[in-house]
């Protein structure tokens, strides 16, 4: 059987997942990774401009945000130089297709989302690293506790795959005030003389006026897409991710509406205002002020998060074992009644919360007696009363008296 040397495994990797090859310009990283001076290595494909070619770049610090379709990492754990190919562990993200109508996007330019990047992080938790571990470890104390480690992590991955979905708002600073914030220092800015940031001029410029208008009415549009979604949307009608998606869909809003908030008061936002009111162009400014929802959204927002911030959900969907199980559940019945805190998560919702949950309920424990109990049938009656029966029937017990 042939064996390939560390750099010809990195280089056929590379022309087998990205359908490129690596180039002089990256020997210099890649001695550097071989020679034990970075323990990884990302490999990705930019395309400097649409007339030429695509090429690989590589790195031993980063993976760029800005890249063309998919990407590659090598690591080791070499104490010195890289000397055998079976040292190095190839990971694949891959791209996502563009879906049919994305504005700017195509299936050949796409990046690695957030999303398919923990999607493909996930897959190695569940389909490699916990098989592994329960066929290499044979201490079962200590494989117990990495193999819970190991599912938090995956139920963390899942949250944070989650998260992703959202859109994300960054509000476009017109390029003339954003170079004056550049210039300036913030309390330069926020003074607003405009002899001293060199603006007198432009409050008599009308084109220049009716940029700036347009473009806070943008920002209006894209704020009204979040400000609008904590009464319009509703739950969440997958099966057994319903209670999760709740949850991940209530905190990364709250996380988003405060980066807007965030840009709201920053100096380039404030600037904008400023100038068009000291400019007479008050409609745009109004507009912003009370026609984004954003106060409303923000209260909304900030009640529901209250009561399902401490809502365990996770300590269910990472429980090992049925006495932990048992566990979650009480402590997800103790903090139900907190529903009568909050002022606008209906008890419409709240039930459909409580069944999403027994949802989760049901598959945790299916999950843990087929990964612990594959042949209850050949068990030990007494094993199985004290190991399987009698923990099952204390969850259902304590499930029908909550």
């Amino acid at each position: 059987m042939p064996t390939h040397s560390p750099r010809d495994y990195i280089r056929l990797s590379c022309e087998l997942h990205l359908g490129l090859s690596l180039s002089e310009d990256v020997d210099g990283v890649l001695d550097s990774f071989l020679k034990n001076s970075g323990s990884h290595m990302f490999v990705w494909v930019t395309q400097p401009s649409e007339e030429s070619e695509a090429v690989l770049q590589a790195s031993i610090e980063s993976l760029p945000k800005q890249r063309r379709g998919s990407s590659l990492v090598f690591c080791h754990a070499a104490d010195e130089e890289v000397a055998k190919a079976n040292q190095i562990q190839c990971m694949t993200f891959q791209a996502p297709d563009a879906a049919e109508g994305d504005e700017g996007v195509t299936a050949a330019t796409s990046a690695t989302t957030p999303t398919a990047v923990l999607s493909a992080l996930q897959v190695y938790t569940r389909q490699c690293f916990m098989p592994t571990i329960q066929a290499v470890l044979e201490d079962e104390v200590m494989a117990q506790q990495l193999q819970d480690k190991i599912r938090q992590l995956d139920v963390a991955l899942q949250q944070s795959s989650r998260s992703t979905r959202l859109p994300h708002v960054a509000l476009a600073i017109h390029p003339t005030l954003e170079q004056v914030c550049a210039n300036f220092s913030k309390e330069q800015v926020e003074k607003h003389n405009w002899d001293e940031l060199g603006l007198s001029a432009q409050l008599a410029d009308d084109a220049f006026l009716n940029e700036l208008q347009a473009t806070v009415s943008q920002w209006i549009v894209q704020i009204r897409k979040l400000t609008v979604l904590p009464t319009t949307t509703p739950f969440m009608p997958s099966e057994i991710d319903a209670a999760a998606e709740e949850l991940a869909f209530w905190m990364q809003l709250q996380v988003e509406l405060g980066n807007i908030q965030e840009q709201l008061n920053s100096p380039a936002v404030g600037l904008t205002t400023a100038l068009l009111r000291e400019a007479k162009r008050f409609v745009a400014t109004l507009a912003l002020e009370n026609n984004t929802g954003m106060e409303q959204a923000v209260g909304y927002t900030q009640d529901v998060t209250n009561f399902l911030k401490d809502y365990p959900l996770q300590q269910l969907q990472a429980a090992a074992d049925l006495e932990a199980v048992a566990t979650a559940m009480n402590a997800l019945f103790d903090h139900l009644p907190k529903v009568r805190q909050s002022r606008y998560y209906s008890l419409e919702r709240s039930s459909q919360l409580l069944q999403a949950t027994t949802s989760v309920l049901a598959s945790r424990i299916m999950a843990i007696l087929q990964d612990k109990y594959t042949n209850l049938l050949f068990m030990d009656y007494k094993d199985y009363e004290e190991k399987v029966h009698f923990p099952s029937v204390d969850v259902f017990v304590q499930f029908d008296d909550r």
